[in-house]
């Protein structure tokens, strides 16, 4: 009786896993048709889990140049460079806001869109120097960019003697 019941229950366990488990042969859903969730667009195109990005398009920030040096500076003497930012991307670029981490350094805010291909749009920094010594800092640009927001352009400002 023992062996029998053991026989039995080897048997019914190895229909229950062919039953369960799709073999080579079998037809499983390979199609797009059915709900295999993966953020795809279910066209038959390429599944790269995500939508076509070619109809949208993304936005891309350049910034020129990508640090900005301002060499030896004269006390209390201003002094000016600039950025220039442009939108590189095939989508319409947002700039929301900019930030500062130096005190010494001040800046004309710009706040728009920048078109893809368009005209750069020109943000000048100033510097003015109240003490000597060398800082370093950065300036960040916030735009919709997916990729880089904010956009980071490193400072460095190297305050010299009174001119």
């Amino acid at each position: 009786m023992r062996s029998w019941l053991g026989i039995t229950m080897l048997l019914l366990a190895g229909a229950i896993f062919a039953l369960g488990c799709p073999t080579e042969d079998d037809d499983v859903a390979d199609d797009d048709s059915v709900g295999d969730d993966d953020g795809g667009d279910d066209d038959g195109g390429d599944d790269d889990g995500g939508d076509d990005d070619s109809a949208a398009g993304k936005p891309d920030i350049n910034v020129h140049p990508p640090q900005v040096n301002f060499q030896n500076q004269c006390i209390g003497k201003p002094g000016t460079l600039g950025v220039n930012v442009e939108n590189v991307g095939d989508s319409q670029l947002h700039v929301s806001d900019q930030l500062c981490t130096l005190k010494a350094v001040t800046f004309q805010e710009f706040q728009g869109n920048i078109p893809p291909s368009g005209t750069p749009v020109k943000i000048d920094l100033t510097v003015t120097c109240t003490e000597e010594g060398e800082q370093e800092g950065v300036f960040r640009i916030f735009s919709n960019d997916p990729d880089e927001n904010p956009f980071v352009v490193p400072l460095l400002v190297n305050c010299g003697k009174t001119c």
